[in-house]
């Protein structure tokens, strides 16, 4: 049996838990939903992500809603990170400053 759905919601979660907990995820290929919504993940913790979800075929809903805590631009990084993956069909990121 393999999981299929991860809720990380509002667990504290920022940059450091983030790098290990999207490094391992990305060894599960039934993954098919990933909530990190509440967390302080900041741009560094959304860049690591996103650049795990290059790697993803199977992702299909990323919720990253409220984990930015400052304003910030969506930069040509993380566009790209978003437009070139093929799986992901919804993505959240609402009550973000972007």
């Amino acid at each position: 049996m393999s999981i299929k759905h991860c809720c990380f919601r509002n667990n504290h979660i920022g940059i450091k838990g983030s790098k290990v907990i999207s490094d391992s995820l990305s060894l599960n290929k039934n993954l098919t939903s990933l909530d990190f919504s509440g967390n302080p993940l900041g741009m560094v913790g959304l860049m690591i992500i996103l650049n795990n979800l290059k790697s993803s075929q199977s992702i299909k809903r990323l919720n990253l809603s409220n984990t930015l805590d400052m304003e910030y631009k969506i930069n040509n990084e993380i566009a790209d990170s978003i437009i070139n993956n093929k799986s992901l069909k919804h993505l959240d990121l609402s009550d973000n400053n972007i």
